[in-house]
């Protein structure tokens, strides 16, 4: 965490890598290094950290916001699209995840949006 927050990107990845190789089915430890992967601007591996934490959690707000996102960093915007809008049927009052939704539909690929969207989710997490 500490390596992520001072935008050490090649440290973080290290460590939450180490940290899913002892405990494979943190699904925080997911979430978390899919942040880090887009700041690394490697999308496809943020997916597959994406949908192993839902995977392992369910579709809840976060994961498929954090879906959502990942998918959007990668370009795919339908998909994108269809993960929020799954978010926002399980939590229609983050207004986070409703910017987002404005962002996919409006077609804006923002460079910093998805990372920014990302590292807000994460944040409210875990002040919950």
């Amino acid at each position: 965490m500490a390596e992520r927050r001072l935008s050490r990107w090649r440290a973080a990845s290290d460590a939450f890598l180490e940290a899913l190789r002892v405990a494979p089915g943190c699904s925080a430890a997911h979430l978390e290094i899919v942040g880090v992967l887009l700041a690394r601007k490697e999308s496809e591996a943020a997916l597959l950290h994406a949908h192993k934490a839902r995977e392992l959690e369910g579709d809840t707000a976060r994961t498929m916001a954090v879906l959502a996102t990942a998918y959007l960093a990668a370009g795919q915007r339908d998909e994108a699209l269809r993960a929020i809008d799954r978010s926002l049927e399980l939590d229609a009052s983050d207004e986070a995840n409703r910017a987002l939704a404005d962002r996919i539909r409006a077609g804006h690929l923002e460079a910093s949006g998805p990372l920014s969207r990302l590292r807000d989710s994460l944040s409210r997490w875990k002040n919950r």
